[in-house]
């Protein structure tokens, strides 16, 4: 049976962590990065963040959030956001620069950076320049009034994936060209090589199996299209592993519809189906399609 190798990340542009009992409410956050795929043209980059209460589904007012944005373990910026109705939007323009620059107006107590109707946050620096996974610490350090500091802030971590396209030319067993287009969600792809003897696909990508990382993700999904011309890994169903175990059925689906002249093999593995699968930890993940 033809053989695709795969690679897993979280696969959500957004995270909402589980919330956190304040007086009698149960406050959390919704952290989203837009656009889903960081090389996506003609979509505004933003960076949203909204605190609200879980029960009702109410936006909490007069939030100063205290955000670290991490992206490959190094901290990109972390800073006072201040949302007077809960919502927050930054305004992001990525560029080669090392150093971050944000621009707006500071509310007076913390110093929070907020929105006003005649001038938006603005970031620009080093953010959205590759897919991959982002880290967001949040914390809500005043709450309901402008001046009401909390002694102990509201913390959150979110963990989004933005996912990144890249296209790879092989060769097939009689030496034609032919191309695959591999959507990541979680990180940067390597080693990305189709074996016509054995009729495989195998790349390599980075992933963390320790249980902090896993209680993080609902789900990681990578996705692989070939043409469907290409004969030679046309087949009903396919089979997969990761570090050589073996993956659910359920985790592999066939899309033959979204791409008019193509194939796409999809892999979503459910946060479960990662701890059992958590035993070949290693820092480095293979996953290969059988």
């Amino acid at each position: 049976m033809p053989t695709i190798t795969q690679a897993f990340g979280h696969g959500l542009s957004m995270d909402t962590p589980p919330p956190v009992n304040y007086q009698g409410r149960n406050i959390t956050i919704t952290a989203e990065m837009l656009p889903a795929f960081y090389d996506d043209e003609g979509i505004d980059k933003q960076i949203k963040i909204r605190a609200f209460d879980s029960k009702t589904g109410e936006n909490i007012k007069n939030v100063n959030f205290l955000i670290g944005l991490n992206y490959k373990d190094k901290m990109i910026f972390r800073n006072f956001f201040f949302a007077q109705h809960g919502d927050l939007t930054i305004k992001v323009y990525p560029s080669s620069d090392s150093e971050i620059e944000i621009t707006g107006e500071k509310e007076p107590l913390l110093g929070g950076w907020m929105d006003t109707d005649t001038k938006p946050i603005e970031v620009k620096g080093p953010i959205f320049n590759s897919g991959g996974l982002y880290h967001l610490e949040i914390a809500i350090r005043t709450i309901d009034e402008p001046d009401n500091i909390l002694d102990e802030p509201i913390k959150y971590d979110a963990y989004i994936s933005i996912g990144q396209t890249t296209y790879y030319d092989q060769k097939t067993k009689d030496g034609q060209d032919v191309k695959f287009r591999v959507r990541s969600y979680y990180d940067t792809i390597t080693n990305f090589e189709y074996n016509p003897s054995e009729n495989t696909i195998s790349f390599e990508i980075p992933f963390d199996w320790s249980e902090l990382n896993i209680s993080q993700i609902p789900y990681v999904h990578e996705e692989v299209l070939f043409p469907k011309h290409f004969a030679d890994l046309l087949a009903n169903s396919y089979t997969g592993q990761v570090n050589g175990i073996d993956l659910f059925k359920s985790s592999i689906s066939i899309d033959d519809y979204s791409v008019e002249d193509g194939r796409i093999v999809h892999f979503v593995i459910l946060q479960d189906h990662l701890r059992v699968l958590r035993d070949a930890q290693k820092k480095l993940v293979i996953c290969q399609i059988i």
